[in-house]
């Protein structure tokens, strides 16, 4: 149903997230692991496979090192697409979220503590690519912050085709009902600041 009082929505958050802190967590962030592991290692040996026929070679963080390796002595230009912050950045953030708000720091998801193979693996995968994509300012900051030389970085922002998602004219504002209401469209994590949310 739809909450009325910030304090229910409250308190109903950090009810379920212990519950997801204590039954679902441990098993849910293995499994996690095990097949985001697996799936990266089928991409990259495949995309290792086509590399020095390349001419480019655009490949996500996590999945970019064999084909960038394999492509070493071609002319091919390796451009490594970076989704979110550095690694150790997202890490020292997230950390310190975990501290600001506890009863949330089940919802802030692996990248609070990242394993050592995962920075490593960055790492290799920054120092052998030629251009680094990213999609915001910040984000491009961030690998700034740990090292990168900010002219091997090119920040394109997200889009949108607008011929496909477009607002639609309204003819009169929906009704919730009497009061207060908040829509949030997203994923419900602390990553996303939803503990602050609920607090407003």
């Amino acid at each position: 149903g739809i909450f009325t009082n910030a304090s229910t929505i409250l308190e109903s958050s950090r009810i379920a997230v212990a519950r997801v802190e204590r039954y679902v967590r441990p098993l849910g962030a293995r499994y996690m692991r095990w097949a985001m592991g697996k799936r990266n290692r089928a991409i990259a040996r495949t995309g290792a496979r086509f590399a020095a026929a390349a001419d480019v070679i655009v490949a996500r963080t996590g999945v970019a090192v064999e084909a960038f390796q394999a492509a070493e002595g071609t002319r091919a230009l390796r451009v490594l697409e970076c989704p979110s912050a550095h690694p150790r950045s997202l890490r020292r953030i997230l950390r310190e979220e975990r501290s600001l708000q506890p009863d949330f720091a089940a919802l802030l998801g692996p990248e609070t503590d990242p394993p050592a193979t995962l920075l490593e693996e960055t790492d290799r995968e920054v120092s052998s690519c030629d251009v680094l994509l990213v999609g915001s300012n910040y984000a491009g900051e961030t690998y700034v912050a740990e090292g990168v030389d900010p002219s091997r970085i090119r920040v394109v922002p997200y889009g949108v085709d607008t011929d496909l998602f477009s607002p639609q004219p309204r003819s009169e504002k929906p009704t919730v009902g009497e009061g207060f209401s908040v829509l949030f469209v997203g994923q419900v994590s602390q990553r996303k600041g939803v503990s602050y949310m609920l607090e407003a």
